[in-house]
């Protein structure tokens, strides 16, 4: 790798890519984009223009066929990840995948296995392990902070699909969807296999409290997908865990919640989506027994954009940091399918109606 700057292709560039994912990699000084590529070649122009690239395909194969592209930034629909994230792999490239990696476990231990054997650098947009809260919230644990943990809660809850007049798009509520366990809980579950330790055995249940919503261009759709999810988990070391994820508590803006119990004291982690941000981190010993702000973090002095881009450009920033210098990514392919792995067994354990281990769903290489 050449340590001037990285050329960066994008795949899929839609709401989501407009609002964090071209921003990000056009504030990095090191960055390059170099090319998009879109089905819709409408939505490719209009990106390109509004941030300067100067090439634009219908399909990877095209974008690939430049010789001068680095890292590969899939940002499409839940369906498409594997497949364009493996291609892009055999290419061999860099690459940045939105979450889910794959529909299933298979599929994500598949890319991370594929980007190990060829000595490439992967991330998911796991965002929130780019907090300044949840990194000094890491630290903390690690140094001791609460002691030896005893359980740990987590939620991630909001309204955003809670009116089912909302029109989205044919095929949005499908099965292929990431649903509020693969779209929520998966940060989650990051956050908490990251900070505290790794999951040993879940049990919960999936609902979808609202079968049929709207779709673009007139009528109803049938919803396929979770929109309520919550579980309980046994971690390493014997923690206990409780977890909800849900897009239907309404008067709740998107955020993330979690909160961690030691024989020493307690933490409290909150982000809440807001123009200016709102991170609160708040510890206390058993000593007080009162919670009070943490230092280490200075809300004042951040964010220097929106919420919603803000952690996904420290994501971004980092990420093509460690690929330039050759160094370790944060929330690889590797956390992917390991937390794909979790994700799995909550909804094993749903259908089944029985606590499942992890290690039940464990998943079949590739020959």
């Amino acid at each position: 790798m050449r340590t001037d700057r990285l050329r960066v292709g994008i795949v899929g560039v839609g709401t989501w890519a407009n609002m964090a994912h071209l921003p990000a990699f056009a504030a990095k000084a090191n960055c390059v984009l170099a090319a998009v590529a879109d089905q819709d070649a409408q939505r490719a122009e209009a990106a390109c223009r509004r941030f300067g690239i100067a090439h634009r395909y219908r399909t990877l194969d095209e974008l690939l066929a430049r010789e001068d592209v680095d890292l590969i930034d899939v940002c499409t629909g839940t369906a498409g990840h594997y497949a364009l994230s493996m291609q892009a792999i055999e290419a061999g490239k860099h690459v940045l995948c939105e979450k889910p990696l794959g529909r299933d476990l298979d599929e994500a231990y598949g890319l991370a296995a594929a980007a190990k054997r060829r000595s490439l650098l992967t991330a998911v947009g796991f965002t929130f392990r780019h907090s300044p809260a949840v990194q000094r919230f890491k630290a903390l644990i690690d140094d001791g902070y609460v002691g030896r943990i005893y359980h740990v809660q987590g939620f991630e809850q909001n309204s955003l699909y809670h009116d089912p007049t909302q029109p989205r798009p044919a095929g949005w509520w499908g099965q292929g969807d990431a649903g509020a366990l693969g779209g929520y809980a998966s940060h989650l579950v990051d956050l908490v296999r990251w900070t505290v330790g790794d999951f040993e055995e879940v049990v919960g249940d999936m609902q979808t409290f609202i079968p049929e919503r709207a779709v673009n261009g007139g009528g109803m759709g049938r919803s396929e997908c979770d929109d309520s999810t919550m579980f309980l988990a046994k971690l390493a070391g014997g923690v206990q865990g409780v977890f909800q994820a849900s897009w239907l508590a309404a008067g709740r803006p998107p955020g993330v919640e979690i909160r961690v119990f030691g024989d020493r004291g307690g933490l409290k982690l909150h982000l809440t989506e807001h123009p200016d941000g709102d991170e609160t981190l708040l510890g206390a010993d058993i000593a007080e027994g009162i919670y009070r702000p943490v230092a280490g973090i200075e809300p004042a002095q951040w964010p220097m954009e929106e919420w919603p881009q803000f952690y996904f450009s420290r994501l971004v920033s980092n990420f093509a940091d460690a690929v330039l210098a050759g160094g370790t990514a944060e929330g690889s392919f590797e956390d992917g399918w390991r937390c794909q792995q979790v994700l799995d067994a909550v909804a094993l354990a749903s259908r089944e109606r029985r606590w499942v281990r992890t290690e039940e769903v464990s998943p079949v290489p590739a020959h």
